[in-house]
């Protein structure tokens, strides 16, 4: 049986040969015009060898077709004709496994205007392909802005598009997982994220200097080997140093600190809990 490498390298080689072809130029003809030998031009288009990107840009050039037609991915395959359109593309991009997003909402009373963005972070680990489009969207906003102010032509500007389209044609994309759950323990679970929520908003209410000494008291802790102490010790230290967290209930305290599902652990960052 042939292997997906062998068969997508058969498909290239025969859109090669047809482009050729169309163009009306014989192999030797492409060789000479690409500075190959005919031989390697035989084996591109047989299929016998990988052509990079590079030069799949060069032999596109110098045949007059799209870098994105000889790699096989069909740029029109899927055109948008309405709303419903974008926002099905929005829930088929939530389920995709190697890149996350979020959506920042601003609107009013808090904010003047009304926007809402959808957010990509370059540096989340946990995604393979957010670093990727964060620099697509990088060089996208450059590209838009060039032919928005004439630096550039539109034709220059299409023909970025499908260098980039065919260059990240083989990032494949996987869908998550999804985990399935009892309505029990998706409750637990949401009641668990409502008090770390609670916790946080309390802590957000608090006066700057207020944060900065509940910062500085963990981190003396911490570094005086903190994982020792009870927890009441560690309520009552803070208490002591603000009166507002003698209104903070300590089972809050305690999921905070030592849930290891909320990763909040002050457990060295070894995975166990110690809990003080």
């Amino acid at each position: 049986m042939m292997s997906n490498e062998k068969l997508h390298n058969n498909q290239i080689g025969l859109r090669i040969r047809t482009a050729r072809k169309e163009k009306g130029i014989n192999q030797t003809e492409l060789a000479n015009l690409l500075g190959k030998s005919l031989r390697t031009i035989q084996k591109y288009e047989s299929g016998e060898i990988e052509v990079s990107i590079a030069m799949l840009n060069e032999i596109a050039k110098v045949l007059d077709c799209e870098s994105t037609y000889l790699i096989g991915y069909d740029a029109e395959r899927k055109p948008l004709e309405n709303l419903s359109d974008i926002m099905n593309f929005l829930f088929q991009l939530d389920k995709i496994k190697e890149l996350g997003f979020n959506i920042e909402v601003k609107r009013p009373p808090h904010y003047d205007g009304w926007e809402y963005a959808i957010t990509f972070n370059g540096k989340d680990v946990s995604t393979e392909l957010n670093q990727d489009l964060c620099l697509f969207l990088e060089e996208f906003e450059d590209k838009r802005n060039e032919v928005k102010d004439y630096q550039t032509s539109l034709e220059s500007y299409q023909k970025w598009q499908d260098k980039t389209l065919a260059y990240y044609a083989n990032a494949k994309l996987t869908e998550k997982e999804t985990e399935e759950i009892s309505n029990e323990e998706r409750i637990q679970r949401f009641q668990k994220i409502m008090r770390y929520s609670q916790l946080i908003e309390d802590l957000q209410t608090t006066t700057t200097g207020i944060k900065n000494i509940l910062q500085s008291i963990l981190i003396s802790l911490m570094s005086s080997g903190v994982f020792q102490i009870p927890m009441q010790s560690l309520i009552d230290e803070i208490r002591d140093k603000t009166s507002f967290c003698s209104d903070l209930d300590k089972k809050l305290w305690k999921d905070f600190f030592c849930d290891p599902a909320l990763d909040h652990s002050l457990s060295g960052g070894n995975g166990s809990n110690t809990c003080f």
